[in-house]
């Protein structure tokens, strides 16, 4: 799953999960191959946000993996693994800072976001056929779109360029170890490490949720997915349109 071999690289794709779909219903390419775009014109983000990313200074793919052993009702795995090998990836270009993960898809230094995750998976009947695991990562971007609210790069971070290869590199290699304790059954492990590194984790902070200002604490997330925010009244699980975050 770590072969060069299974990586394809692009000056410029409308978008590489767009991409990585059509290999899947072309050829299915092999496990674990990767597509990477030094710019995507449609890179896209959750909800149809556009992506803001400045050609050739992020790293900015999608991987192409075949999770059948899964099943749809625990997709939200998928977003666990990916999100611990995004932080543990910075984490090397990173090693004395903190990187949180900001539920559902989003990893965070400090109150601003550096990376951003969307999975695409194709489901049929009971089935979890393929998944596509798109990753944008900010390296060594500078300056973004003033529509982008709380943007952040390893660059800005240290005042150091960085080679997004060895980024890449280092994501493959402890996004593999995560699959393998995916495909072993590790749910209660791999849980625990997510919720252990969740952006405002057990800090009381004000919470819209379906509309209504609540004062409240994470305390975890599901086996569905779901948010669990604990207030002074009720444990509230939450869907993703269902919660809005303080405002930093």
């Amino acid at each position: 799953m770590n072969s060069d071999t299974d990586i394809k690289k692009f000056k410029i794709l409308n978008s590489t999960n767009h991409f990585a779909l059509a290999l899947i219903r072309d050829k299915k390419p092999a496990e674990g191959t990767v597509v990477v775009a030094e710019e995507q014109t449609e890179g896209k983000g959750l909800d149809g946000n556009i992506w803001d990313s400045e050609p050739g200074k992020n790293l900015t793919f999608s991987v192409i993996i075949y999770p059948d052993f899964l099943d749809p009702s625990n997709q939200f795995y998928l977003n666990i693994i990916t999100s611990l090998a995004v932080r543990d990836a910075l984490k090397q270009c990173l090693p004395e800072e903190k990187i949180c993960i900001k539920w559902p898809n989003d990893i965070y230094h400090g109150d601003k976001k550096i990376s951003g995750i969307l999975i695409k998976n194709q489901i049929s009947g009971v089935t979890l056929q393929s998944s596509i695991i798109g990753v944008g990562i900010n390296i060594n971007q500078e300056k973004f779109d003033a529509s982008v609210p709380n943007p952040v790069s390893v660059k800005m971070i240290t005042g150091n360029d960085y080679d997004s290869a060895v980024c890449l590199q280092s994501f493959r290699r402890y996004f593999d170890s995560y699959y393998r304790q995916l495909a072993a059954g590790k749910y209660d492990a791999l849980m625990s490490e997510y919720i252990g590194c969740m952006y405002l984790f057990g800090q009381k902070s004000a919470f819209t949720i379906m509309g209504h200002k609540e004062e409240g604490k994470i305390v975890g997330v599901d086996e569905f997915g779901r948010l669990l925010i604990e207030t002074k009244d009720s444990l509230i699980p939450c869907q993703m349109k269902e919660v809005v975050f303080p405002k930093n």
